[in-house]
């Protein structure tokens, strides 16, 4: 029996980003943590790894995410070397951000090693349906289109999943030389995106229809972050 479908995670990610740059509370973190840890449990046996030592390779885009973020704002300085400067909104204002990169990436995992790629593809499918539909726009093609907004969304986060997997193969690899590395990874990546444009052909799209654990999900995590905007709470 299906307890939940992509279009309650694929929505998840869009009220996530559109309430995290809203509210810039830590609240907002903690609330869509729940609501994570909530999918993963409802997606038990599917995408085991999401807990995994493996995202210690992010550490290096959370570093960069905060340093960007940190020399930001206004408030007491709290360090300073010559042109670099820490000020204590700019600290609390890159560990946020550097939160919401992490659950983002923890999102895209849980859409795509969750479902498979049928399932996926249809979802993506069945929106840009409902997009044209509800905006009375016109279009040719009655079957699915690889360049439509949506799809190209789920192509974004397969490549997205592939860097990922990649990058890990990257730093463990102890023979050649960085130069023969960087040239094999962009190879890698290169030839395996289009890997995944090209499945598109193979797939069979059938229309997706939300269960009731997707509007339990949305209508949750909606008022939820809601609350926060409203209650601010922890905000910087």
């Amino acid at each position: 029996m299906v307890k939940i479908t992509p279009f309650s995670q694929l929505v998840s990610i869009i009220f996530f980003i559109v309430f995290a740059l809203l509210s810039e509370s830590f609240a907002t973190i903690l609330v869509q943590l729940i609501f994570i840890s909530f999918s993963f449990l409802l997606l038990k046996g599917k995408c085991s790894d999401i807990i995994t030592t493996d995202y210690l390779r992010l550490i290096p885009i959370i570093i960069f995410i905060f340093v960007l973020n940190a020399s930001r704002g206004g408030g007491e300085i709290i360090f300073k070397a010559g042109p670099f400067v820490l000020l204590k909104q700019g600290i609390f204002r890159g560990l946020y951000y550097a939160a919401v990169v992490t659950e983002l990436f923890m999102m895209s995992r849980l859409m795509t090693n969750g479902f498979t790629p049928d399932l996926l593809i249809s979802t993506f499918y069945t929106i840009d349906r409902h997009v044209f539909k509800i905006f009375r726009l016109k279009r040719e093609k009655t079957g699915p289109d690889k360049h439509s907004f949506f799809l190209v969304l789920y192509y974004v986060l397969k490549i997205f999943h592939i860097v990922y997997s990649e990058l890990k193969l990257f730093f463990k690899a102890g023979k050649g030389s960085l130069k023969e590395k960087t040239v094999l990874f962009f190879n890698t990546v290169f030839r395996k995106s289009l890997d995944e444009y090209e499945k598109f052909n193979d797939v069979s799209v059938f229309t997706i229809k939300p269960v009731f654990f997707d509007y339990l999900f949305l209508s949750g995590q909606a008022f939820c972050l809601s609350s926060v905007i409203f209650i601010k709470p922890w905000m910087f």
